[in-house]
């Protein structure tokens, strides 16, 4: 619980100022085509927050959805926040670890595992 605290916390921090430096960044940059996602995701670790979305207000035609994830292909090093459709501030967190790991974060007392 404390460390999900503390990712809000960080992802909160990170509003106008940290896109416009992002911005200067890849206006710096002269060849645009070089700028990619390039991570190992066996060596890395991802955290990426989509709880904040709005995902549950989106409508296709056939109604809001009743689940928002993604799907289970098995990505080693990869946390997802999701909002929940309660929209009360609670999250889902989808996280790809290697099953040792996932075994450790299991029988750590600060995470709340759910099925």
């Amino acid at each position: 619980a404390e460390a999900g605290k503390k990712v809000h916390e960080e992802l909160d921090k990170m509003k106008g100022d940290y896109l416009r430096q992002y911005c200067g960044w890849v206006q710096g940059i002269e060849n645009k085509s070089t700028i990619g996602m390039n991570f190992d995701m066996n060596e890395d670790f991802t955290l990426t927050a989509w709880n904040k979305e709005g995902m549950y207000e989106v409508d296709f035609g056939w109604g809001k959805p009743r689940k928002v994830t993604i799907p289970g292909v098995g990505f080693n090093g990869l946390a997802v926040y999701f909002g929940t459709k309660e929209e009360d501030g609670s999250v889902d967190v989808l996280v790809g670890l290697e099953q040792e790991c996932m075994k450790r974060l299991e029988a750590d007392p600060e995470w709340i595992i759910k099925n």
